[in-house]
């Protein structure tokens, strides 16, 4: 499978969506957000400096205003399986949902 956007929500109050997508291994993917160029690097970066890195290995993610490509910086959930994705992504628009 290829890189590819699995299903969205809309999450109330938050101005944007949580999706759940399928991230190929080797998929370059671009992020911004200094706890994720932290978390990926170890080093101390400003808010405004991109950063790359490839996926290690397959799998689904849910996470909000992520895509394949793109890293948002916010809470990202990454799995093997489609099923424990989805659990995950329906868990989450149900607590959503109120």
């Amino acid at each position: 499978m290829r890189n590819k956007i699995l299903g969205s929500f809309y999450l109330r109050g938050s101005d944007g969506h949580v999706y759940l997508y399928f991230r190929e291994k080797g998929t370059l993917v671009e992020t911004n957000m200094a706890e994720s160029v932290g978390r990926l690097t170890g080093e101390d970066v400003s808010e405004f400096e991109y950063h790359t890195w490839r996926a290690e290995k397959d799998s689904y993610v849910v996470q909000w205003e992520g895509m394949p490509h793109y890293d948002s910086g916010y809470a990202s959930h990454g799995f093997d399986t489609f099923g424990e994705a989805y659990q995950e992504f329906e868990k989450q628009r149900e607590e959503s949902s109120w």
